[in-house]
């Protein structure tokens, strides 16, 4: 699991000691809910992410000043629930408010397994006649439906029996509640209980304590204060130990149990096996998808020949023959075949196991669907094989490798690799190459990390011809940074003279310098920028440096002709682009805009779909704070700048400069139907890699000359694509081919 800012993070922590039932009371159980919560404000989880309902009589609520507190009663539990549920939806929170990304829960209490195999947690207002209850399986449900914005990770701690109810002969009522549960959406989100099925939590009243429990708080007591990185393997191997200890020395039969529910829908119960390293050493987390199909294929087989009266085959010894000798021990006699299953899918014997379940597929149902999951398995076992080579991916090269596979991206297109690799491996060949191979051959590039030659399963001539297509996008381009200035240097105005910088870019050879021209005329202006590009320079970016006054001007549309070619646009010919000379000359600019890339190309990691905020208004004061607020990668216009008149204070493009936007897109046409080119601007920024934004805005032009498409334009401050000394003018150097 990822690592997580502690202002992102949301704590729900309860306990409760005192209920009506007098003879249900415990001692230690809200002194567990405040010692979470005193926990995570040590970690730096800001006091108002902080939901504690506890009930104690002799509990200290000084120290947890600043959060607040709930009666854990039934009402009051669901009032607490709703409160998350509106901490993490930025429209109800603030927009100043940070998303929430991690949900911690721990419950200390009374539980109980009611029909239907049913987890349900009292509430302190249980009482003779009214045993009121949460049911975990609603409180799951509803903390991964759309009800709850954000919070896509979630690990929950549940410390209660789970007591078959039946088997109590209590003659009360259990009286459950309705919560207002949303359509699943994608979650991560792990639950630990205490007990399995039909156990008791052991719990010690004298001593205040428990081990689950204290196992926990070991487990936290792991992470250094500061960003949370939860690593729930660790976690898994701590309370497995422990719990493996009391059971050698005659202890409590009390196992802990995981449930993962990792799409909204998909829940199962994991092996004790979990988180080793199973299946040709790859951790079991990558086999999880499987493992639950796998359980229920295994129930269907079960309950078809119990409702045949046929007799059972006995595979347990099979099963424990399959198993290596250091995963046998004396108490596997008894488990029952299904722990056995899943301990033999958790190794590398998988293959042997797929041999022994042949003789549960009875039925042509069966046998299909156990064909199907050794399809999925086969599936899973190959994004393991390749995701573990790329520890360090972003999700914005996770992004672009999925464009450039599939040359879309759908509107709920997956970000992590996970979600990638997974929406890729089923598909067929497209063009003689499957869209996993060109992904995977993409991010070898961008990552600078290889995947074994065999995991393609291509000869050596294919494989060769498919990283040698995916290296033609990351092959870097030639630059030519023009700076076109008034010979007096005044950013105001743009008449003549003019002077004029020349900034040539070789790949592996840096930038080169000439010395500037001075007293030129317009005309003779856009002549030398014609014999600059005369020398077959068609395939570098051509990027003008002028002062906003000259934005009017359109330089990218100065057209380039010679001998044998007709006079056409440089923005058709090649990727040509804006940019701002203010800022070399201006330190509050240069300041400002040195801070919000950085920010936003660090943003662009992790959120690649946040790409275009639009500006709705027009005034410069308005558009200043607009832009100084935004996250978003690129500010869009949704007017057409009027003709500046050489006003800069008037002009909202200039405040956006100032703001420091380092991309903007705008367009000079100003027709009675705006949303056309908003449709467009937002086409060109979410079609593809954002940094090959401006060559998709150079291919419509070339592709749609005379159309409305380029009246589209760019201004493209990326300062790792400009030269780098804050004052150009004056350099020495040539510029040779």
């Amino acid at each position: 699991m990822r690592t997580f800012d502690p202002d992102r993070v949301l704590v729900i922590a309860i306990g409760i000691d005192e209920y009506r039932q007098s003879a249900m009371r415990l001692s230690g159980a809200a002194a567990y809910a405040e010692r979470f919560a005193k926990w995570a404000l040590g970690q730096g989880v800001p006091a108002k992410n902080i939901l504690l309902a506890c009930s104690d009589t002799d509990s200290m609520p000084d120290p947890l000043s600043g959060i607040r507190r709930w009666e854990p009663a039934q009402a009051s539990i669901i009032d607490l629930l709703k409160d998350a549920a509106g901490r993490s939806d930025p429209e109800r929170s603030g927009p100043e408010e940070p998303d929430l990304e991690l949900l911690l829960m721990y419950w200390c209490g009374h539980g109980v397994l009611k029909s239907g195999r049913k987890r349900a947690l009292f509430t302190s207002d249980a009482e003779s006649g009214a045993l009121r209850v949460h049911v975990v399986e609603e409180i799951r449900n509803y903390l991964s439906s759309t009800t709850v914005k954000g919070l896509d990770s979630q690990i929950i701690f549940i410390d209660a029996c789970a007591d078959f109810y039946n088997e109590m002969h209590l003659n009360e009522r259990l009286v459950k509640t309705t919560l207002n549960i949303g359509n699943p959406k994608r979650v991560r989100q792990y639950v630990l209980h205490s007990t399995s099925e039909g156990q008791s939590a052991y719990h010690d009243n004298i001593t205040r304590s428990n081990v689950f429990s204290d196992t926990v708080f070991q487990w936290l007591d792991t992470m250094p204060p500061g960003p949370l990185t939860p690593n729930i393997g660790t976690l898994n191997a701590m309370v497995t130990a422990r719990f493996d200890l009391l059971r050698a020395a005659d202890g409590p039969e009390q196992t802990p149990v995981w449930q993962v529910d990792d799409t909204g829908g998909t829940s199962y119960t994991l092996p004790t096996m979990f988180d080793q390293e199973g299946v040709e050493g790859i951790p079991f987390r990558y086999f999880e998808s499987s493992y639950a199909t796998l359980l229920e294929w295994w129930m269907d087989a079960q309950s078809f020949s119990n409702a045949e009266g046929s007799m059972l085959p006995d595979i347990r010894e099979q099963l424990i023959a399959a198993l290596p000798n250091d995963a046998v021990k004396t108490r596997d006699d008894n488990l029952d075949a299904t722990e056995l299953v899943a301990r033999v899918f958790s190794t590398n014997q998988v293959a042997r196991l797929f041999e022994i379940l042949q003789s549960y597929a009875t039925t042509a149902s069966l046998k299909i669907g156990l064909t199907k999951l050794g399809i999925q398995w086969s599936q899973d076992l190959d994004i393991a094989r390749v995701e573990q080579h790329f520890p360090n991916v972003t999700n914005q090269m996770v992004a672009n490798a999925y464009w450039r596979s599939m040359l879309s991206i759908p509107a709920d297109s997956p970000l992590c690799i996970t979600a990638a690799l997974r929406s890729l491996v089923g598909l067929s060949e497209r063009e003689g190459q499957k869209p996993l191979h060109r992904f995977v051959a993409d991010l070898e590039k961008s990552a600078k990390r290889t995947v074994p030659d065999q995991w393609f399963r291509l000869s050596s001539g294919q494989l060769k011809a498919l990283r040698r297509d995916a290296g033609v996008s990351h092959i870097e381009n030639r630059r030519l940074v023009i700076d076109i200035l008034s010979s007096q240097h005044d950013l105001n105005r743009f008449e003549s003279p003019f002077a004029i910088g020349v900034h040539c870019y070789r790949p592996g050879k840096g930038w080169v310098h000439k010395q500037p021209e001075g007293t030129l005329t317009l005309a003779e202006v856009r002549s030398k920028v014609n014999q600059l590009l005369a020398g077959g320079a068609d395939k570098c970016v051509l990027g003008f440096r002028v002062p906003r006054a000259a934005f009017d001007e359109i330089p990218e549309s100065w057209e380039f002709s010679d001998d044998f070619t007709a006079p056409i646009s440089h923005w058709c010919l090649r990727p040509t682009l804006l940019h701002s000379a203010e800022r070399m000359r201006n330190p509050r600019l240069w300041s400002n805009w040195m801070i919000k890339h950085p920010r936003i190309r660090t943003r662009l990691d992790d959120h690649p779909d946040d790409l275009l905020a639009w500006i709705e208004r027009t005034e410069p004061e308005t558009v200043h704070s607009l832009v100084s607020s935004s996250e978003s990668a690129c500010i869009g216009m949704a007017f057409a700048p009027a003709v500046n008149g050489f006003d800069l204070h008037q002009d909202p493009l200039m405040a956006a400069i100032v703001a420091g936007a380092p991309y903007i897109l705008w367009s000079t046409y100003d027709g009675d139907n705006p949303t056309t080119t908003r449709q467009q601007v937002k086409e060109l920024v979410t079609g593809g890699p954002f940094d090959e934004l401006p060559a998709r805005l150079q291919y419509r032009r070339q592709n749609a000359v005379g159309e409305r498409q380029i009246a589209v334009r760019l201004l493209w401050d990326d300062p790792d694509l400009l030269p780098p000394q804050p004052n150009m003018l004056g350099m020495q150097g040539g510029c040779d081919d």
